[in-house]
């Protein structure tokens, strides 16, 4: 049977049940509910993407000024 095209919470209920009915694990379900409804791990908790504000150019002159204080 087709999963639901969708992001919407009864889609979603509707493809883990179709996937747990089929014999997926329950964590298995979920993760192609989510992939289904195109939000895939990105919008998983604790999956958030770190945004850097460190430069190289930055880096470069900690790592100068460290070694010249070994000096």
């Amino acid at each position: 049977m087709p999963l639901e095209q969708g992001k919407s919470e009864a889609a979603h209920s509707a493809n883990v049940k179709t996937e747990i009915e089929a014999g997926k694990s329950p964590a298995q379900a979920n993760a192609i509910a989510y992939s289904v409804a195109g939000e895939g791990r990105d919008c998983l908790p604790g999956n958030l993407p770190v945004q850097s504000t460190v430069t190289q150019a930055d880096m470069i002159a900690d790592n100068r000024n460290y070694w010249q204080q070994k000096k």
